[in-house]
């Protein structure tokens, strides 16, 4: 006899951390019990005690955001983040634009105008890796940009160097929400900041 094991699936899997919607639990217990009957003349009967432990992945980043200041539109400016998976399942993750949302007009007062707004435009942001597979659980993110320890036994298990690049395209403020997510797990939002300028010396000049 095969016996098959399929959890319900949760309500929503928009779990996210950053202040998103709230996030959902991460370890559920299911208990039950297959009783079988025996047709022997005495009704003789055994029951067998079942136990499943479901696990969901997650992803953490630090920093959760980033402002990179001004910078000149023909350069750019790099960042990097770390990202950690404290679950004991493998945690598939991508890249995913949140646009921006214009919270609703309030009473007495008037909407902001467009050209006092942020541009949300992703193109301005360059990620070294968009999707991926992180194996959990990983070291903190505390321990991050420290150099790892001779002789671990495994260094898959240091978190997960991302780079971001800002390279403007225009002389405006930049804001845009980035959302890391999991796969069947709970995500994690990124919010980057940058401003595109022609000023020279604004910033530091990288190579392209």
């Amino acid at each position: 006899m095969t016996l098959k094991f399929k959890p319900k699936p949760p309500a929503s899997l928009s779990g996210t951390i950053s202040g998103e919607p709230g996030a959902l639990p991460l370890e559920k217990t299911y208990n039950g019990k297959l009783k079988i009957t025996f047709s022997n003349g005495v009704e003789d009967e055994q029951i067998f005690k079942l136990h499943a432990h479901v696990l969901r992945p997650i992803i953490l980043v630090a920093p959760a955001e980033h402002r990179y200041g001004a910078v000149h539109v023909e350069r750019w400016q790099g960042s990097t983040f770390y990202l950690s998976n404290p679950s004991e399942v493998d945690a598939e993750w991508r890249i995913q634009h949140i646009p921006y949302v214009r919270p609703p007009k309030r009473v007495g007062t008037s909407p902001p105008k467009a050209s006092m707004m942020p541009e949300d435009d992703p193109s301005v942001f360059k990620f070294s890796k968009v999707a991926g597979v992180l194996s959990g659980p990983s070291m903190p993110l505390e321990f991050a940009p420290a150099r790892l320890a001779e002789g671990l036994p495994d260094e898959s298990k240091a978190p997960f160097a991302l780079d971001v690049t800002f390279k403007p395209q225009d002389a405006a403020y930049y804001r845009c929400r980035f959302r890391l997510v999991v796969t069947k797990g709970q995500s994690f939002d990124v919010v980057l900041y940058g401003k595109g300028t022609f000023n020279e010396g604004a910033d530091r000049v990288f190579e392209k």
